[in-house]
């Protein structure tokens, strides 16, 4: 299947080459910079890798959520009239029921082609200046295959070319010189009890359940072979939103890690924090000073759910915002990047200021986290670029 991914190479040579060239040594600028050459005896510095700048760059990006990964409230264009719960299960099933196998895998084709428009890569790419896109899929995105034995196997059908459509996304951000996270954030039983893991069952039944690790390795070791020759793909993050105090995690998190350094060395991994931060930075501390795949951390920062947050006004949200949990381990071979944030608040801190002012103090907070993330952390991806209700402006 990676045949598909050829149209790459052309992308790459076009957007990477300039990043490339302008390196210290390459022959476009020999003669522009005075460089002293060197001795034929004196050690060179290795020329850096597409790969490299791609992987270790800022990543300023966005999430493209829900495209592959159901939600009701973003799009809820997916779910037919009549449809119970609000996760991918429900409007898969709800669609067969109304229209049959057949045409519900035209229409969510159609869906996955049309979501994302030319005009969309070139904003991300001329206009909000985004490195990195964070795409958001499912075990059941990979095809009929891994849907069997699970509450999609009935549903299989419709995902038969769902992976060449990812595969389309990552061809079309590449061509704009932008660079794809893949994030596996529906697995099999759920790393948490959230629509967005799939279903609606409200159960975090990954952990613990022998079968449903199985299947997620399985699932990560598809991914990162069909991915492991492409720059532009820098990394695969194993898990979104593990629930707190997960049962097995790290140790989980040691298997895949092992499993994927076997077929890719040099692929980035990213890991859920479980919203403990503090214990998997430690975990990238000792994963990274061992070598083979790098671990990077990724946390995810909301200032809307906690009861302490809705009591606040958006003034006092806007000094809150920091990554002072970070701080102890600069230097230490930690990694972490925010895989999701937003400009969203409470409607009780809204309500703590004049009507006017709150397009103002959106815009601030927005910078405000934006400065924050991109002084203390590797990478920023907001939540998310567009929604049903909602398109982006590309004036």
């Amino acid at each position: 299947m990676r045949s598909a991914f050829k149209e790459i190479a052309q992308a790459i040579k076009q957007r990477t080459n300039p990043i490339r060239d302008s390196f210290p040594g390459s022959g476009s600028h020999h003669h522009n910079h005075g460089q002293t050459i060197l001795k034929t005896d004196e050690p060179l510095l290795a020329e850096p890798l597409e790969r490299d700048v791609l992987a270790y760059r800022y990543h300023h990006g966005t999430n493209l959520g829900a495209i592959f990964v159901a939600e009701k409230w973003l799009f809820g264009n997916l779910f037919p009239e009549g449809a119970t719960g609000d996760s991918e299960l429900d409007a898969v099933k709800a669609q067969v029921n109304s229209c049959g196998l057949d045409a519900t895998r035209q229409l969510f084709e159609k869906f996955w082609s049309a979501t994302m428009t030319s005009g969309d890569w070139e904003f991300l790419a001329n206009k909000a200046s985004v490195t990195t896109v964070r795409l958001p899929i499912g075990y059941f995105s990979l095809g009929p295959e891994f849907c069997r034995s699970t509450p999609f196997e009935k549903y299989g059908p419709v995902y038969a070319n769902c992976w060449h459509h990812i595969k389309q996304y990552i061809v079309s951000a590449a061509s704009h010189g932008i660079a794809t996270l893949i994030d596996f954030h529906a697995l099999p039983g759920g790393a948490n009890g959230d629509s967005h893991s799939g279903t609606s069952c409200h159960q975090a039944e990954l952990w613990g359940n022998s079968k449903n690790l199985k299947l997620s390795v399985e699932c990560l070791k598809f991914i990162a072979n069909e991915t492991k020759d492409i720059p532009f793909v820098i990394g695969l993050q194993l898990v979104n939103e593990a629930v707190y105090g997960a049962q097995g995690m790290y140790q989980f998190y040691d298997q895949v890690i092992d499993e994927l350094g076997r077929i890719n060395p040099h692929l980035n991994v990213y890991i859920s924090d479980a919203w403990d931060i503090g214990t998997a930075l430690q975990y990238s501390v000792k994963m990274n000073s061992r070598g083979g795949c790098r671990v990077i951390v990724d946390t995810h920062k909301y200032y809307t759910f906690s009861e302490e947050d809705k009591k606040l006004n958006p003034h006092q949200i806007i000094d809150k915002v920091n990554l002072a949990e970070v701080e102890g381990t600069k230097g230490q071979g930690a990694a972490v990047v925010i895989g999701e944030y937003s400009c969203v608040m409470d409607g009780r801190s809204w309500g703590n200021i004049q009507g006017n002012e709150r397009k103002d103090l959106a815009t601030r907070f927005g910078k405000k986290q934006t400065e924050t993330w991109w002084k203390g952390s590797g990478g920023s991806f907001f939540w998310t670029y567009k929604m049903a209700s909602f398109r982006p402006s590309h004036s």
